[in-house]
């Protein structure tokens, strides 16, 4: 009995090690969901606020809360800045420009990734004016002492995202999510990057670490009923403002990355769906979301028992996207035909309506 105890023990151990190998090498990595308020973002969304606050409809001002009431009293000194006044000349006020901060490499000279002057011009942010921009941003971020207000913060930005961490465990939406699309691959990642002062939108970062197709970030807007009114909730972010987005951003994580160059074909089959001047990657991405629309409304329903996935299909005109939610209403994880399956099925069903 001793020695069985002592095998077993042995084994145990033997295992506990190789376990703690495997994650210090890397090879191992359970798949997370991670929140983060990024300085690069703070620093660049900060900047664009204050170029175009003045402007900005009430419905999209940055909600009240001890954050804005800070860093306004920090910053709206600076607002005659040069930077400030090359963002409003210069920058395209319906970029995604925020997400530009992601990929700021060194703060001290403003020097950003590889792939950073085509990601830029994709995204209409600028064109060839990089090294100006860089000049002014190094100047805006060393005169206002950006990193102190930005250290000063550290345990407000931990408090804003405590809740919502708080709930997805307690939801096991990862686990649920990876058991509807019966994926059993592991180091994925959905990195989301918190956007305290942007009360208008998320928005995915395609371009985030080189597209590695096992890590999808986004952008995540702070939303408030109403911006000029303080109320707890604005301090912190609460899941079921977000049950939606959460949805859509892993089904892309577990479906896109895999199943989309897989299946998809001759792009141009689908292009009778859309207006002529789209690219072919516009194309792509517009058939993607055909199919990730109606996911992303049955996981809703599935796991929240959110009306709003519960009634997708009624509110649907007859479109393909209530066809494709319709066939994967048939789809059961546990069944003989696989996710896979289906996800051709919807891809042949959008191609033949292109006809």
């Amino acid at each position: 009995m001793k020695n069985t105890v002592l095998i077993a023990l042995s084994l145990l151990l033997i295992t506990n090690c190789n376990q703690s190998q495997q994650d210090i090498k890397g090879a191992v990595k359970p798949n997370k969901i991670t929140f983060e308020v990024n300085e690069g973002t703070e620093f660049l969304l900060t900047a664009f606020n204050l170029a175009i606050g003045d402007e900005v409809p009430e419905d999209y001002k940055p909600c009240e809360t001890s954050y804005t009431k800070s860093l306004n009293a920090y910053f709206l000194p600076h607002k005659e800045h040069p930077f400030i006044k090359y963002i409003y000349d210069n920058v395209n006020s319906g970029t995604d420009f925020a997400s530009i901060g992601l990929i700021i490499t060194n703060f001290e000279t403003m020097e950003l990734s590889s792939n950073i002057d085509k990601e830029l011009i994709r995204q209409n942010t600028y064109t060839d004016d990089i090294d100006n921009f860089r000049t002014l941003a190094t100047e805006f971020y060393t005169e206002t002492k950006f990193n102190s207000f930005f250290e000063s913060h550290k345990r407000y930005y931990v408090n804003s995202i405590s809740n919502i961490e708080k709930q997805l465990d307690s939801e096991h939406l990862l686990e649920s999510i990876q058991e509807f699309y019966q994926d059993d691959r592991i180091g994925l990642e959905l990195k989301v990057f918190v956007e305290l002062t942007n009360n208008n939108e998320n928005q995915a970062v395609d371009f985030y670490d080189n597209y590695n197709p096992n890590i999808r970030a986004i952008t995540l807007g702070n939303f408030c009923d109403s911006s000029s009114e303080s109320t707890a909730k604005n301090e912190q972010l609460d899941l079921k403002d977000y049950q939606g987005v959460l949805c859509h951003e892993l089904s892309h994580l577990y479906t896109t990355s895999i199943f989309l160059d897989k299946y998809i074909g001759n792009i141009e089959d689908f292009r009778a769906l859309f207006d002529d001047d789209l690219t072919t990657t516009q194309i792509k991405d517009r058939v993607d979301h055909i199919i990730i629309r109606p996911l992303q409304a049955l996981l809703t329903k599935k796991i929240f028992n959110d009306l709003t996935g519960s009634y997708f299909y009624k509110k649907q005109s007859n479109t393909i996207e209530k066809d494709v939610y319709q066939l994967f209403s048939r789809y059961e994880p546990n069944a003989t035909k696989r996710f896979e399956y289906y996800y051709k099925e919807a891809l042949e069903l959008i191609r033949n309506s292109a006809k």
